[in-house]
């Protein structure tokens, strides 16, 4: 009779999280993530399929203990994020029709970060990582790398759609960010 007190990958080989380097790509043991980049800091970010939506997200580093660790990595795959790729999941929030970059605080609600000017009529949408996006969907199953050039990769897009609109308003070609509000069939 199997041992149903430890986690089934407790005893499983994996890289500790002082050995995994930033930007390195490894094949992961997890449940959301096949492959992933570390993130230097916390766990792996990899693409996740949710619903029929492909999308960055982080999985935390099985060091971190429970319930938070959840990823372990088992092969370093001999490979780096190009420099000139964040590794992030996400780059921001912007305001819908001028891409202007927005925060929220308490005192201020929604304000412009360039002039710290707030306004009610601001529109926040997420900013995808499009070129990791890229990079890792450019990895496969098999972790594989496609030739994929980065040099002309647009940074950012805006993927989020506002409560109610429908998913063709979206602008199409990202993955949706993780939290997003609409319609799908």
């Amino acid at each position: 009779m199997p041992d149903t007190s430890k986690h089934p990958w407790e005893d499983a080989p994996r890289i500790p999280i002082q050995d995994c380097q930033k930007g390195r790509v490894y094949k992961l043991l997890s449940r959301n993530l096949q492959v992933g980049v570390y993130d230097g800091s916390e766990g792996f970010i990899g693409i996740r399929t949710k619903f029929g939506h492909r999308f960055l997200f982080t999985e935390y580093h099985w060091d971190q203990g429970p319930p938070h660790g959840t990823v372990a990595g088992v092969e370093d795959m001999g490979m780096r994020v190009p420099e000139e790729v964040p590794i992030k999941t996400n780059l921001g929030t912007v305001n819908k029709g001028t891409d202007r970059q927005v925060a929220w605080d308490q005192k201020r609600k929604w304000y412009y970060k360039d002039t710290g000017d707030s306004d009610d009529a601001i529109m926040p949408v997420g900013v995808a990582n499009e070129a990791l996006f890229k990079f890792l969907d450019g990895l496969g199953d098999d972790g594989m790398r496609d030739e994929y050039d980065f040099s002309n990769a647009k940074k950012y897009k805006v993927v989020k759609v506002q409560r109610g609109q429908k998913k063709d308003d979206r602008r199409e070609g990202v993955p949706p960010e993780k939290g997003e509000v609409g319609t799908d069939s």
